[in-house]
């Protein structure tokens, strides 16, 4: 469901803590994550990075890059060993 403009930024606040804390994650006491959730994880990454260059906010391109590979790994790592 889409936010509304008078409160986009209210609804979607606490959901983005909430993936923040858990973005380093790649399973939880359940089960592993997703190949969806996986990747759904790398596009808000993404669109934070987007955030912080349509505010003119400077940060390291190299270091994310390598963040999101270290992700990908770990990811597919957890996926091998749950086969």
């Amino acid at each position: 469901m889409t936010n509304m403009d008078y409160c986009r930024f209210r609804n979607t606040y606490s959901d983005l803590l909430d993936c923040a804390e858990h973005i380093d994650e790649v399973a939880d006491e359940y089960e592993p994550m997703d190949k969806e959730e996986h990747e759904a994880r790398l596009s808000l990454i993404q669109a934070c990075a987007d955030i912080f260059d349509q505010l003119g906010v400077t940060y390291n391109e190299e270091e994310l890059s390598d963040k999101m590979k270290e992700l990908n790994a770990d990811f597919e790592n957890e996926v091998e060993q749950n086969e």
